[in-house]
């Protein structure tokens, strides 16, 4: 995951810590805003889930505003699930 991260500008900007949950599943601390990044557990997915992150935010937060969403859960097949503050 770290490779993943560090490999590609945008994501390494954006990303500021990754945490380890007990069950195994990735949460991303990003360094803009107070939000939290579900990722779920490593798998085939990952690249894909991270894409889907970095095309919700350059197309999706300018419209929104940064602290309209107080987590993104990427976690789900082909979606971006956002909860509002």
């Amino acid at each position: 995951l770290t490779r993943l991260l560090r490999s590609d500008d945008f994501l390494s900007a954006l990303i500021e810590q990754v945490h380890v949950e007990k069950n195994g599943e990735f949460t991303l601390a990003p360094k803009v805003g107070d939000q939290v990044i579900f990722l779920g557990k490593y798998d085939n997915e990952i690249p894909e889930r991270l894409a889907r992150l970095k095309v919700f935010y350059k197309k999706g937060l300018p419209y929104e505003g940064w602290q309209k969403y107080k987590s993104f859960d990427l976690r789900y097949a082909q979606q971006v699930v956002c909860t509002k503050r």
